[in-house]
């Protein structure tokens, strides 16, 4: 019986907990449903979450079970609380109250506090001061945690990312702003978003309108190519976007100039030939500003005088510049005349004009007079050497005999060439070349030392040219290249070092034909006494004998003295025989006498 009780309590027990829990499930579900305060604040109006302009954020409570509190901090650490006790009370966060950078707002909800009725709270004083004691201490404890939700209930953050300043621009060009420049020039941007700023997310470049390109990067390079037209300036307008969306711009002018300018020389065609005064212009086309301009004619009378003459006004023509000169006196004038624009592009202009009453002028023949050729040939049309102010025949001999046009003449020695020319007036004009074909290669020369052979101690020799006319390019001594002199003929060395030599010379002649010649020699000891006693002693003992001049080595040494004590040896044995001989010769010469 009995233990059938205490089932019957345990069991009641049980069902009695789960019935509390469930209840205080059931109570946790109404309190979490139950809506305690709102917050009314606008979406980002910005890129990646960003607010360009500050938000003002609403609080209101909509419950009366307890105390709405909140915490502000802005960007700069400034906070900002408060708390709604009574429904539908309202506070703001003011969109001043926001900074730039990170701002934050904690909004949460928490138990009123009943005040005790009159006498309850002396009553219970005591037995309440004890319980205050135990929650206060179980607030540092984590057994209470349950308690603590309790006080901080509905807790929500809220993040507000605020970003109103522009990105800072700036830019540079390599030699300046108000330069000019050719063809191109690079823009070098730099985008700037100070702390607490959302950062640069890109640049962009116009020029008058036309994209030039994007970039991803803080910093970067445009090139800018938009030529200017009428001396104004390209407009380059610059563009900037943080990652919040705000967008800074800056222009400024450049000044590129596309195309040289036009230099231009008019009033005569192309190497005329006139009888009567010709009047030039010169002129200039810009598109932009023309810097400077310049011009001459150059004059060579009859007699040769040369004589230059510039014109001395330049006027403006709106595109550009001209000046203007008259030429009247004979001779033959080289026209020449520069331009530049502001950027540095230039173009030159050339003329020749003649003003010849006289014969007809002949050229290039007087240009071959003493010169050496490999080989003759004339294949230049007639108008590029003869020059007459009226038609004209001619003729050109060849050592006195026609000459074929483009046919090649290779025999060596003096040639003449003569050309003559009439024009229709009768004048007549000639022209004579003496000339040389050679395509014989020079002759090097060596004087006082021969191929392959051997001196003693040192040797001078000399290097020159059968023709002094030719020239000596190169001489080297075993690879190392010698000093040489445009004025000399003769060259001289003198080598005294023991060893093998190899010179080499390379010469040309006026013709342009070239040679390569080298030559072998040595430089070995002097022979002594004894090398020229022992030599041919060496050759009938059958010993290599050193004729090169070569320097022997260390076996060659050990041999050679062996040699020497073996033949020192053989002498004095024989020496000693002799004297041997001798002495008996002697002595039996002695016991003679006696016996006779």
């Amino acid at each position: 019986m009995g233990w059938k009780m205490k089932k019957i309590m345990s069991l009641g027990v049980i069902l009695a907990l789960i019935y509390c829990q469930q209840s205080g499930n059931a109570q946790a579900s109404e309190e979490q449903d139950r809506k305690c305060f709102e917050v009314e604040c606008p979406n980002p109006d910005g890129k990646s979450g960003y607010y360009v302009t500050k938000p003002e954020v609403k609080i209101t409570q909509v419950s009366e079970a307890g105390v709405t509190r909140y915490c502000f901090v802005n960007g700069e650490g400034q906070e900002l609380q408060g708390e709604l006790k009574e429904l539908e009370e309202q506070a703001a966060v003011k969109a001043d109250q926001m900074a730039e950078g990170e701002n934050s707002l904690s909004v949460w909800m928490e138990e009123k506090t009943q005040k005790p009725e009159a006498g309850e709270g002396e009553e219970q004083e005591g037995e309440e001061e004890g319980k205050g004691e135990v929650r206060e201490e179980n607030k540092e404890s984590k057994e209470d945690e349950e308690e603590n939700q309790k006080e901080k209930k509905f807790l929500q953050e809220y993040k507000f990312f605020v970003d109103t300043i522009p990105p800072k621009l700036q830019f540079s060009v390599p030699q300046g702003i108000d330069v000019w420049y050719q063809n191109e020039t690079q823009l070098s941007v730099a985008a700037a978003d100070e702390e607490p700023g959302s950062g640069v997310a890109w640049t962009s470049c116009r020029a008058d309108g036309e994209e030039l390109g994007n970039s991803g990067k803080a910093e970067t390079v445009y090139r800018v190519k938009k030529p200017s037209q009428e001396g104004k300036a390209v407009q380059v307008m610059v563009y900037a976007w943080d990652r919040a969306g705000n967008q800074a711009q800056k222009s400024v002018g450049l000044y590129i100039d596309g195309q040289a300018p036009k230099a231009g020389i008019t009033g005569v065609i192309p190497y005329q030939i006139t009888s009567q005064p010709v009047e030039i212009h010169y002129t200039v086309e810009e598109e932009n500003e023309v810097g400077s301009a310049a011009a001459k004619a150059v004059r060579q009378d009859p007699k040769g005088t040369v004589t230059e003459l510039s014109p001395e006004v330049w006027t403006n023509t709106g595109n550009g510049k001209m000046a203007m000169q008259r030429l009247t006196e004979d001779g033959i004038y080289q026209l020449e005349m520069e331009a530049f624009d502001l950027s540095g592009h230039s173009d030159r202009a050339k003329a020749q004009v003649i003003i010849d009453r006289e014969n007809p002028i002949i050229y290039e023949v007087e240009r071959l007079n003493q010169s050496y050729l490999k080989s003759f040939r004339w294949e230049l049309p007639p108008g590029k050497w003869i020059w007459d102010f009226t038609s004209y025949t001619y003729t050109m001999l060849l050592d006195g005999k026609l000459y074929p046009m483009g046919e090649t003449v290779t025999g060596e020695g003096w040639h003449t060439l003569e050309v003559k020319a009439v024009d229709a007036a009768g004048n007549i004009g000639v022209s004579r070349a003496d000339f040389v074909i050679d395509h014989s290669a020079p002759e090097i020369v060596f004087r006082d030392v021969r191929e392959g052979e051997s001196y003693e101690e040192e040797r001078t020799f000399q290097v020159t040219l059968e023709d002094q006319a030719d020239v000596i390019e190169e001489i080297q001594i075993n690879g190392k290249e010698q000093p040489i002199q445009n004025t000399s003929k003769i060259y001289q060395y003198t080598v005294q070092e023991q060893q093998a030599y190899e010179v080499t010379v390379k010469a040309k002649d006026r013709a342009g034909n070239q040679a390569v010649t080298r030559i072998h020699f040595r430089i070995k000891a002097k022979e002594t006494v004894l090398d020229r006693v022992m030599k041919p002693v060496k050759k009938s003992l059958g010993m290599k004998v050193e004729e090169t001049g070569n320097v022997p080595d260390e076996n060659e040494k050990e041999e050679s003295t062996r040699w020497i004590w073996i033949i020192g040896s053989l002498l004095a044995g024989g020496g000693a025989v002799a004297i041997g001989l001798w002495y008996w010769e002697q002595k039996n010469s002695h016991k003679r006498e006696d016996a006779g």
